[in-house]
């Protein structure tokens, strides 16, 4: 059986006549070699580790691109899917271009070309592309990039679902995974990330789910992306149960035994079979917020079960209250 082709050479320290170490390779049918200038061992594999370092990540060139910045913020920071997506567009149009290029003419251009995509989509890819140029002119000393955002914010989503239409949405999902997302989205009023960064035991973020004390550990958050600790009512620890017993990798949402990154086609499809029309994932989110206060649960709790603050509750969530502003209205009988 044949060995499975490398992704890179195969690179090793050896040791010349002269005591020096070199880093030794073949590529393209002919070993090649790099001296280390070390004659221990230690410091020769130091030295090898730091030039693969440099082969992951190589040095900037004089005027980086941005495709060259966003490449090097996005290894820097943590290979964000986040950032990875959204930059894609970014590196495709305006790739080749320098910071210096870009004026406010090019990023309303850009904006143009991106028009079929909503407001916020576009302003959320152009704040990567400050965050990612900005790091650059810290590390690489680039040229600093400034402009405004040449597109409105989207107004605020107001949709949301009833009980009737939710179950609905269930029944006509048919990928397991994708109606468990639906549940959890539904139950417990997280984001998406944070649902599909959930994982069955402790992770790096301290997300979990404990069936001893009933709770579903949602882990750190950052900024002003809070998550929470939420307690499974009964619906959701069934289905949650059945989901354990037939995991095959370590998060909750997975495909193939895979971490699913981001459920949204197949919540948009399970959407479109249920007569709902376009929707996204974060309705579900939306939705678990109407629900609690339309029930009259306060808002501070509302806003522990979600992560957020009351004064965000009570200002976007108010309007769904039974009682929302009927002692104003009476007071203005005649």
């Amino acid at each position: 059986m044949a060995r499975p082709k490398l992704n890179r050479p195969n690179y090793k320290i050896v040791r010349k006549w002269n005591g020096y170490f070199e880093i030794r390779w073949t590529e393209n049918k002919r070993t090649r070699f790099l001296s280390t200038g070390e004659k221990s061992e230690a410091a020769a594999n130091a030295a090898l580790d730091r030039w693969l370092a440099g082969l992951d990540q190589p040095s900037p060139s004089a005027e980086p691109t941005i495709a060259e910045i966003c490449d090097g913020y996005w290894l820097e920071n943590g290979q964000k899917d986040n950032f990875l997506n959204s930059t894609k567009p970014i590196k495709r149009e305006l790739g080749n271009l320098t910071p210096g290029m870009i004026s406010q003419v090019t990023v309303r251009r850009y904006a143009v070309k991106r028009r079929d995509k909503a407001n916020d989509t576009i302003r959320t890819e152009l704040k990567y592309l400050l965050a990612a140029c900005a790091w650059a002119t810290n590390e690489w000393k680039t040229s600093p990039l400034k402009f405004k955002q040449p597109v409105m914010p989207s107004p605020p989503r107001d949709r949301w679902l009833s009980k009737d239409e939710a179950r609905k949405l269930l029944e006509c999902t048919k990928a397991h995974h994708t109606k468990l997302f639906i549940l959890l989205a539904l139950q417990t009023a997280q984001r998406g990330i944070a649902i599909c960064d959930l994982t069955w035991e402790t992770g790096e973020r301290g997300q979990s789910v404990n069936f001893d004390t009933n709770l579903i550990d949602f882990g750190m958050g950052s900024g002003n992306k809070r998550r929470a600790t939420v307690p499974m009512n009964n619906q959701l620890r069934s289905a949650m149960l059945i989901a354990c017993e037939a995991r095959t990798c370590d998060y909750v949402i997975e495909y193939a035994s895979r971490k699913v990154l981001n459920p949204r086609k197949g919540v948009s499809r399970s959407a479109e079979r249920a007569g709902l029309g376009k929707m996204g994932k974060h309705i579900l989110r939306h939705t678990a917020a109407s629900w609690m206060v339309a029930e009259r649960r306060p808002y501070d709790e509302v806003a522990r079960y979600m992560g957020t603050t009351a004064d965000i509750v009570e200002q976007v969530y108010a309007k769904h209250h039974p009682d929302y502003l009927k002692g104003s209205a009476t007071a203005l009988e005649l």
